[in-house]
């Protein structure tokens, strides 16, 4: 527990400053340090401390050894494991066994929460139900922080890997993938593009035979985040088929998803496999960032005004800034200014978030934003009090600014008696609901494989609902500036997130190619949210 303490605001890092700290692979913090070390800074470590581990939840460990490479390679010694497999890569997954005994487990989409410490309640979700290591054929995995001895100790050493992390922070370039063939796994190193660059995205492609399960949660690959704090996650299946279908060369879904995955660096052979899913039931809209400035034909994809893009597709009618609430929970905050808040505010709503912002705008958004962020008086009385809350950041000097926007924090206190949050979720409802009206269930509303379904309502959204990585930092959603050829969008993080239509119930509304029918969305924090009436936020 004391390792998390060492976490603070990288994914602001463009107001933090540059953080020099050690990567958690094994159980360090977050931010990384430089040089080619950090490469394969965890692997000698990671050997003895997988097997002790992999020992005791199978009784069937094999002791590895390093070689002067770094590389994992079997005691047995095997060369066939010093190289790739591409017959397995290039072939969909639904070939690759006959096993029948997995069979989907979200095929009309499911927003859940992560179980914590405590009985198990088959409300919430382990990451062993999301990731099956029995059944699972070829996995990508990426997240902020990676526990590599907790992660490998869950998935079986002979199954496809492709780990997406962040390099060191001082590092520009990255170097290119590497191959560790005792795992049979691969380090992918997104672009860093700036200094002040944080790999935030958080994603599971999973493949199980016959089917794809796609998941975007807000936990990072570690166990504190998946046990002790509370973190929300989207997921559903798709059907897989032997050849590719025509249709994912037009479904969005399909594209965006191959998109997002080639500009993390993902080898083209994986994506290309992408094209066997059926994704013609993707109840989501996939919102996307990418550290740099974005103008011209990329303005529209990326960060805050992706969000405005989505929202306006979703044609969700009144919302406007003056007659909607804007509400985002959130586990890491930097310097956060109104002006900025106005334009999310505006995003949020479908506008143009490029308008010159007047006092008047900014007011509207001092009543119709909220920020949840747990205050100090929340983290010292949850059940690990100031321990548990090493990944909860904040920087006590922004909070002291003059011109803070102090009036729209409200105290998150989670339904769950002492549980902490870092989940990373927003709702635009109209103002009305939002204050009196608030019915977004307070625990996942699950429909299985076998549950009978109503049809997926076609009544008109009255907002949205976001779930992902993004927390409400200016690194995460970017903030406008001038271009040459007009505006762009700076930013500096990758993130990644999805967004539905919702009614006023949680329900996610079909329609406009989305399936619709059974998901729903959970926000599981006490509603009405208390104001800090004088209460300090948790931070440094």
């Amino acid at each position: 527990m004391g390792d998390l303490k060492r976490k603070r605001d990288v994914e602001d890092a463009a107001e933090a400053g540059p953080v020099n700290r050690p990567v958690v692979n094994g159980g360090a913090s977050a931010e990384g340090s430089a040089g080619s070390a950090q490469a394969s800074f965890s692997l000698n470590a990671m050997v003895d401390r997988v097997e002790l581990e992999r020992a005791r939840l199978e009784r069937a460990a094999k002791k590895v050894k390093v070689d002067s490479s770094g590389s994992v390679r079997s005691a047995v010694g095997n060369p066939a494991a010093n190289a790739p497999t591409p017959s397995i890569a290039n072939q969909p997954a639904s070939t690759q066994s006959s096993s029948t005994a997995y069979s989907m487990r979200y095929p009309h989409g499911h927003i859940g929460m992560t179980q914590v410490d405590g009985p198990a309640d088959p409300r919430y979700t382990r990451f062993e139900e999301l990731v099956d290591r029995h059944h699972l054929q070829r996995g990508i995995f990426s997240a902020f922080q990676i526990d590599d001895q907790w992660l490998m100790a869950k998935v079986n050493r002979t199954t496809e890997k492709y780990i997406v992390r962040p390099y060191g922070m001082e590092i520009l370039e990255p170097p290119p993938m590497q191959y560790h063939p005792g795992y049979n796994m691969y380090w992918v190193f997104p672009p860093r593009r700036r200094k002040y660059c944080c790999m935030h995205v958080k994603l599971l492609v999973l493949w199980y035979p016959g089917f794809l399960r796609v998941a975007v949660p807000s936990a990072n690959l570690v166990n504190h985040d998946w046990v002790q704090l509370e973190n929300v996650f989207w997921a559903q299946d798709f059907p897989l088929s032997p050849t590719p279908r025509p249709e994912n060369a037009t479904s969005q879904f399909a594209l965006d998803l191959t998109n997002i995955l080639t500009l993390l660096e993902i080898p083209s052979t994986i994506t290309a496999l992408l094209a066997h899913a059926d994704f013609s039931l993707a109840a989501v809209n996939l919102v996307f960032s990418k550290p740099g400035t974005h103008a011209g034909d990329d303005l529209h994809s990326y960060g805050m005004l992706r969000l405005a893009h989505c929202v306006r597709e979703l044609h969700i009618p009144h919302l406007s800034p003056s007659e909607s609430t804007l509400t985002a929970a959130t586990s890491s905050l930097g310097d956060t200014t109104l002006s900025w808040l106005t334009q999310m505010l505006r995003a949020a709503c479908g506008k143009d978030p490029h308008r010159h912002t007047s006092h008047e705008d900014e007011d509207t958004a001092l009543t119709h934003v909220r920020i949840l962020f747990p205050t100090k008086e929340t983290v010292l009385s949850s059940t690990y009090g100031a321990p548990g809350a090493g990944t909860i950041t904040f920087q006590r000097r922004y909070w002291e600014k003059h011109h803070y926007p102090q009036r729209c924090f409200r105290d998150s206190i989670s339904t769950r008696q002492g549980v902490l949050s870092h989940a990373k979720m927003m709702v635009c409802l109209p103002a009305t609901v939002a204050e009196t009206g608030f019915k977004l269930p307070g625990t996942p509303q699950f429909a299985s494989s076998t549950t009978t379904l109503q049809p997926p309502t076609q009544t008109a959204p009255i907002g949205w609902y976001y779930c992902g990585s993004h927390n409400t930092t200016l690194s995460a959603w970017g903030k406008l500036a001038p271009n040459r050829s007009g505006t762009a969008i700076d930013i500096n993080n990758w993130e990644l997130g999805v967004l539905v239509p919702v009614d006023a119930d949680g329900v996610v509304v079909g329609g406009d190619g989305h399936g619709g029918g059974g998901l729903r969305a959970v926000w599981p924090y006490v509603m009405p949210a208390r104001e800090y009436a004088g209460r300090e936020p948790w931070g440094s």
